[in-house]
């Protein structure tokens, strides 16, 4: 499949692979690239079923197996297992996206309910200034639900950011436990020889 969406998806992937999982970084770049080509939250999904396949498992084998390329067994196992120890980081970010774009559709999901409700109010309030009996009570009442809701929703928006850049911690602890051990593995190594 050749479109814009692959070739974007193929972008993100080369920039977040091998050790650079962040959703941060995942939004920079696809907000640049909305700057000159808007990305909707449906191509957006699709990126996302793009980024599950995995092209790199493929692409070894491919390489190794039907191209034939000169590398020794050694060096093919190498490639493969770069990509392997890549697998679970990659996942781990595919979880964490999932999580916010279903975050995302559910807060559209709201927005757009109070729009309708919004327009329903505005319809009644007009059809009501023809009546004689108009209870602008009612309405300001429901006019200022509505406004409690969208704040409500702000606020969880605001938590979302926040529970994301937790998140982000986490992923630098966990690569700071990572970077440790591997240099605990690697004095290890340097005592026995």
């Amino acid at each position: 499949m050749d479109t814009h969406l692959h070739d974007l998806s193929s972008l993100l992937i080369r920039n977040l692979r091998y050790g650079n999982w962040d959703i941060k970084l995942f939004n920079f770049i696809l907000n640049e690239y909305g700057r000159y080509v808007p990305v909707t939250l449906e191509e957006v999904n699709l990126i996302f079923c793009f980024m599950e396949f995995p092209q790199d498992f493929w692409q070894v084998g491919l390489q190794y197996y039907v191209e034939k390329q000169p590398w020794t067994e050694e060096n093919f196992l190498k490639r493969l297992n770069r990509v392997v120890l890549d697998c679970e980081n990659r996942f781990k970010f595919l979880d964490e996206l999932e999580g916010c774009m279903e975050g995302i559709d559910k807060y559209l999901e709201k927005v757009e309910k109070m729009k309708s409700e919004l327009n329903d109010i505005t319809l009644e309030l007009l059809k009501r200034t023809d009546e004689e009996n108009v209870n602008i009570g009612d309405l300001e009442e429901k006019i200022k639900s509505l406004k409690d809701e969208i704040k409500r929703l702000k606020k969880l928006r605001k938590q979302q950011e926040k529970m994301e850049e937790l998140l982000d911690k986490k992923d630098e602890i966990i690569k700071e436990i990572e970077r440790s051990k591997d240099k605990h593995l690697k004095k290890k190594r340097k005592r026995k020889h």
